[in-house]
Formats: structure tokens, sequence, C-alpha cells
């Protein structure tokens, strides 16, 4: 459990919720993050209340790494500033200022000439080194927690059973933290998780969480959610390989000019994947 100390800033005191914040930041976030914002503000106006995480875990129906994590993304859109010192979270709310829609800075960063090749999947899904950039942001899981956790789920102990036996060892203390953040910080479902196991394990042979850890956030972000599109995924990425171990390039993915390069193939000049190789 972490106590929280708030420092209201240039809020108002009172239970006054920013015009801006409601037009700009709640649109595009969690509906359970919002709830947490608007829950600060309301208890930041009461210099005599306490708060802790457990008790706002307890109030929402969420989990403590649940709070956490609204905390992080709010710090991350400059709404709060966030710091947390041997479990004690620091938070003051910041002056909120205008950005502009995700939608037009999308727009402004096309180039007018620019042609766009449709590939069957991105290669850069699958890699995504700098994913590992966004580990960062992942909430620090007690062993008591992910314990009671465990206990209460029959699928994550089915999931941890699955993972020891891909691996064919007993789990290490950080895979065990690993899989479970997959689960709970990535909302990824548990057979999309079993998926990634085996496609890091067995397909890929590689065990270490680092890498798990960066499929999993790059399958995350670009919104994997089943297994049958992570299939589709990784299905795409085998064909890419192909190509390089046709032409005697062997050991590592295809990079972005390379795909380009093979898609134009396929979409340009219309040939299939059996011409290809």
């Amino acid at each position: 459990m972490s106590s929280i100390n708030l420092e209201l800033g240039p809020v108002i005191k009172c239970t006054s919720v920013p015009n801006i914040f409601i037009d700009q930041y709640m649109p595009n976030a969690p509906h359970a993050y919002s709830l947490i914002y608007l829950y600060l503000l309301r208890n930041g106006s009461n210099e005599y209340f306490k708060l802790d995480t457990k008790k706002m875990g307890e109030n929402f129906n969420l989990l403590e790494s649940d709070i956490i994590n609204a905390f992080l993304f709010w710090h991350q859109k400059q709404v709060i500033n966030y710091s947390n010192k041997d479990g004690h979270i620091d938070i003051k709310f910041l002056d909120l200022k205008p950005f502009k829609p995700i939608g037009l800075a999308a727009e402004d960063k096309r180039d007018e000439g620019s042609q766009e090749v449709t590939a069957p999947v991105s290669l850069k899904v699958l890699e995504a080194p700098s994913a590992i950039a966004a580990i960062s942001s992942k909430p620090n899981y007690s062993n008591e927690e992910i314990k009671f956790s465990t206990e209460k789920s029959k699928e994550l102990r089915s999931l941890l059973n699955f993972a020891q036996n891909k691996i064919c060892r007993p789990l290490k203390p950080q895979e065990v933290h690993a899989i479970y953040s997959f689960v709970d910080w990535l909302r990824m479902p548990v057979p999309l998780v079993e998926k990634l196991i085996e496609y890091c394990v067995v397909d890929r042979k590689k065990m270490s969480v680092q890498y798990m850890e960066a499929v999993a956030i790059s399958w995350a972000d670009n919104k994997i959610k089943t297994v049958e599109e992570a299939e589709t995924l990784t299905e795409s990425s085998s064909f890419y390989t192909k190509v390089l171990n046709t032409f005697g390039v062997y050991g590592r993915f295809a990079n972005d000019g390379e795909i380009k390069y093979i898609n134009s193939w396929l979409n340009e000049y219309k040939l299939s994947e059996q011409m290809i190789l």
C-alpha cells in the first residue's frame, strides 16, 4: 500500500473540473483513468483527507496497479506531476495546455507526394526494439499481489503452468512478473499471452524476459487482441524472413526499406508469394 500526498498547485480549492480536460483529455483516455483523475481532484480540495492506493482500488474495484497506471498515464499527458519515492506518492495538479487533435497531427505528418504501400502486416510490429523504452511505465508488482491474484484466478494459474511447460523449467520471479504484467498492465487475453509465449519460446527460440516484453508491448501498441490477429502477424513476418533467406541473408528481420521493396513486388508488380520465393 502506498500513501499519497496531493499538492493543488494552480487548481482552485473546490471540485472544479477544467473545461479543457473534458474537451480534449477525457475523450481519448481510458474510462477508469478519468474517474481516478476526478477522484483526485475532488479530494485534493480537502487538505485533511488522506488517500492511499489500496483504498482507491477498493472504491473503484480496481487493482492497486491500475491506480498506479492511471497516475502514470496522466503524468505522461502532463495533467499531473507524479513521483513515487519509497512507496510515498506525491501528486501535483498542473495547468492543462491545449493540444492539436490526434487526427490533425497525423495529417500534418503526411507527405503530400508520398504513396502508401499496403503490406500484409508490417514487420516493425514484431521486432519493435524501441518498445523496450515503454517498459519504464510498467507497474512494480509485489510478490504478494501476484500471489493473491493467481490464487483467485484459475486462468492465471493455467497460464503460468503453460509458460513453465513451454520453457521446460520452473519460472524465474522476473518471468512470473512479466507474464502477469501482460494480463494486468497490457490487458492481453490469456489465450493471446499463450500465443505470445509460444511465438517467442518455440518459434523464435527467444526465452529472455526483455524480448517477450518488447514483443508484448509492440502487439499491444498495434492493438493485437486475438490469437488470429497474432497468427496473421507472425505468418507475415515469416514470409519476409523467407525472402531474405532466398537472397542469402540470414539471422535478422527485414528492415523498413526491404519491407517496402518486397511490398512493391506484391502490390505494384502483382507477383505472388510463390513467384518471389
